[in-house]
């Protein structure tokens, strides 16, 4: 099995839960458990990007309850990534969205356990990544996007 690498990137330390990062990785380290985890604080993109070329795993955020563009950039990449994704926010989103995130939920208690399942190879990393970049081409295509909302604006426009 291969070792794998966890990152986590912030700029800011408290909406992206790092002390609950921090202290899962620190916990799992004293399991004894082989793995490596690469931090990095207030890069620049760039340097960023380059970052994620050495990570397997992002551990994205832990508070806000969904996942953020770092996730999505991630996913681009065929890598999985694991953040808190509460169970309201998935009735906000298109049922089809809420079926399929595949982003790796875990809560602020449990993350310990997730990354110790994923160091155990519970979770089919590869697949994971690749249904992820499936996913982004799906949900987070600009121009789809774009293409949505100009459908939405102009049926709000018709009723005017």
């Amino acid at each position: 099995m291969q070792r794998i690498i966890f990152g986590h990137i912030v700029n800011h330390r408290e909406p992206k839960g790092t002390k609950y990062v921090l202290d899962a990785i620190h916990k799992v380290r004293m399991k004894g458990l082989d793995f490596g985890f690469l931090f990095g604080e207030r890069l620049p993109h760039k340097a960023a990007l380059k970052l994620y070329e050495h990570i397997d795993v992002l551990l994205e955020q832990f508070v806000i309850g969904w996942y953020g563009a770092q996730a999505v950039e991630f996913m681009v990449l065929g890598k999985p990534a694991i953040a808190f994704i509460h169970p309201d926010d998935l009735k906000k989103v298109s049922p089809k969205i809420a079926m399929e995130p595949p982003v790796i939920n875990a809560y602020p208690f449990n993350l310990e356990d997730t990354l110790v399942d994923v160091i155990n190879g519970r979770y089919d990393l590869q697949a994971l990544g690749n249904i992820g970049r499936q996913f982004v081409e799906r949900w987070h295509d600009p121009e789809k996007i774009a293409a949505r909302l100009l459908g939405d604006y102009e049926s709000v426009k018709e009723k005017d």
